[in-house]
């Protein structure tokens, strides 16, 4: 009987069998995915933290177990670009534009898939080609 007992003792191996251990591999995924992001700081700490909860009844005779599994990863780095405000010509209302009305849009008149490229950008052997040509 000492010996049954014994085998349903709370061990991290009878919490694996109920899914700790998946919950686990999850985290790692989840954690890796998070360092190979170029958009996270390379070397700020991840951590991985496995909550056991063990809340016994009112006899202290019985409990529940539970457990998690949780990460604190850092979140994606913060961008900034400049804005203007301005009003919309036709509507008046306030709005902010992501470049600077006062300057000229370079790229006018290209498209994306130009021979010019996906961004209307000139390459430098084209344009000195066209130059000398």
């Amino acid at each position: 009987m000492k010996e049954d007992f014994m085998q349903h003792a709370l061990t991290l191996e009878s919490l694996a069998s109920k899914g700790l251990e998946e919950r686990f591999a999850i985290a790692v995924a989840d954690l890796v995915e998070n360092v190979r992001d170029p958009n996270t700081e390379a070397q700020k700490s991840r951590k991985i933290t496995i909550s056991i909860e063990v809340k016994p009844d009112a006899e202290r005779r019985n409990f529940t177990v539970a457990f998690d599994v949780s990460t604190t990863l850092p979140r994606a780095k913060k961008y900034s670009m400049p804005g203007w405000l301005g009003r919309d010509p036709i509507t008046g209302k306030p709005v902010i534009v992501a470049y600077d009305p006062q300057q000229g849009d370079m790229f006018r008149g290209l498209t994306p898939g130009s021979e010019h490229g996906a961004a209307g950008v000139v390459p430098m052997e084209s344009a000195r080609k066209a130059r000398e040509g």
